[in-house]
């Protein structure tokens, strides 16, 4: 099985990346490369079914990446083709690359499988490695005193009239325009000290008998709640749906490192329904004017659901395929020449972006990079409304590759993507005691599958190692202090 799924998925993007350069295009062209691409689908989940023993985890990462990416890559075309809806593509008037947009996708994806397949290990095999003592086996009262003092710091840095009424987060999705740095620093520590604490709990519940929902999240100290459960709240309120979905995946994949727990293909089902519809509803909530309640703007968004003339086959991710409009901006910059091709200093930008302070050394290195903006999503935003815009257009994993490296560069990073994908499945379906710092890392990424087809798998993954690295400084400062419990 693995043999055919290889051979099958090389010559699909052999075959793909030929139609690409030879303007190969049409409706019967487009029907036979979506079926050959679900084809190629079907084959990887075999793959991974085949290499199981027992039940098949459906609820992975790379399930969940590859869903984000299929959303964003192809939903909007398949709209568009079949349809006859009024689409971004049909708004953006980006009609002339509906095969390139289809292409890349199926080339980007048959990679990541690809990649992941290749050094694809037996699943459900639980792997335990020898316990380790603990490096953050330290006071509750610590944890509670770090998490309230970020905390605090959060909520006095920031604008709380536009954070509690949504003005933060109106139109591009987040409050970095309205705040300033020590909120987002904040907010960030803040949000990586939620991800520590997760991961050294999961790693120390995985060696416990008790693998109920209720043994693992009482394992939590309740200072954590406490913050855990305002912070998420004041989330809602602002419309900001990040950090409520990559906090609360955290905990899922946490419970599934921990417990091992084996989900259906019904139950992701059922949670991917209610989580998209949860998503749309805030979506509608935020964008309505901020003198109403919290529950008005939800009874808002409920009925403007229920009555949108919906322009997609499935209403509750058309906002998530939007992003496609992103890729398209990229291919129409390149080929006019209003938008300079990166050889690398797009990603680069996005490595050293996600780091604080990091960007400062890339300039210092490279000076003729302050001269001209290499932030795909700046760029992008820029290309698309003008300079003077006042929300971002954001970016999408295939166009901040091909911003670098163009069409040749699509299957060689997201091979690369598929190997890491690989590991982090392999951490949360089958290991046990593993490293701390690579359970932090992992569950990073894995919170984070879901959004990576609209973002940089460059800033995603630099982030991650960011959060690793406030882990090892935090583990430092335990032992220079030699705080025990």
């Amino acid at each position: 099985m693995k043999l055919l799924f290889l051979s099958y998925s090389f010559i699909l993007v052999i075959v793909t990346t030929c139609f690409i350069y030879l303007d190969i295009e049409g409706r019967t062209i487009y029907n036979i490369m979506l079926v050959s691409y679900l084809m190629q689908a079907s084959l990887f989940i075999s793959t991974i079914r085949r290499e199981s023993e027992g039940k098949t985890q459906y609820l992975r990462p790379v399930f969940i990446l590859l869903l984000g990416l299929t959303i964003v890559n192809f939903q909007v075309i398949i709209d568009t083709i079949y349809g006859a809806f009024r689409t971004e593509i049909t708004i953006w008037r980006f009609q002339e690359y509906i095969g390139k947009f289809l292409y890349l996708g199926i080339i980007a994806q048959t990679s990541l499988s690809i990649g992941y397949v290749c050094k694809c290990k037996n699943y459900n095999i639980i792997r335990e490695k020898e316990e380790r003592p603990s490096e953050f086996d330290i006071p509750q009262y610590l944890w509670g005193g770090i998490l309230i003092v970020l905390f605090v710091l959060f909520i006095l840095t920031i604008d709380v009239r536009a954070f509690l009424t949504g003005d933060s987060s109106v139109n591009d999705g987040s409050f970095d325009r309205k705040v300033g740095t020590l909120a987002l620093y904040s907010e960030l520590i803040l949000n990586a000290i939620f991800v520590i604490i997760i991961s050294v709990i999961a790693n120390s519940y995985s060696n416990e008998e008790d693998k109920s929902v209720k043994g693992f999240l009482s394992s939590f100290p309740i200072i954590f709640w406490i913050i855990f459960s305002i912070y998420i709240f004041l989330r809602l309120l602002s419309g900001d749906r990040g950090p409520v979905i990559y906090n609360i995946t955290t905990l899922l994949f946490a419970y599934i490192y921990a417990t091992k727990r084996v989900f259906s293909i019904a139950s992701l089902s059922i949670l991917l329904v209610v989580a998209a519809l949860a998503v749309t509803v805030i979506g509608i909530a935020r964008k309505k004017t901020s003198t109403l309640s919290f529950e008005a703007k939800i009874a808002y968004a409920v009925e403007e659901l229920r009555k949108s003339d919906t322009q997609s086959f499935i209403p509750v991710t058309q906002e998530l395929a939007s992003s496609v409009k992103v890729t398209g901006i990229a291919i129409r910059g390149l080929e006019r020449g209003t938008i300079e091709q990166g050889y690398g200093r797009y990603n680069l930008t996005a490595l050293t972006n996600a780091i604080p302070f990091s960007a400062r050394l890339l300039y210092t290195l490279f000076p003729a990079m302050r001269e001209k903006s290499f932030v795909s999503s700046e760029v992008i935003t820029v290309e698309g409304y003008g300079k003077n815009y006042s929300s971002g257009l954001g970016n999408t994993a295939i166009a901040d590759v091909y911003l670098d490296f163009r069409t040749l560069g699509i299957p060689i990073l997201f091979f690369v993507f598929g190997l890491i994908y690989r590991k982090v499945d392999e951490v949360i379906v089958e290991e046990k005691n593993v490293s701390p710092y690579l359970l932090t890392f992992t569950l990073f990424l894995s919170s984070h599958a879901i959004y990576i087809g609209r973002s940089s798998f460059s800033f995603i993954l630099a982030s991650a190692c960011f959060y690793v690295v406030i882990q090892y400084v935090l583990s430092v400062f335990i032992r220079f202090m030699n705080i025990k419990r």
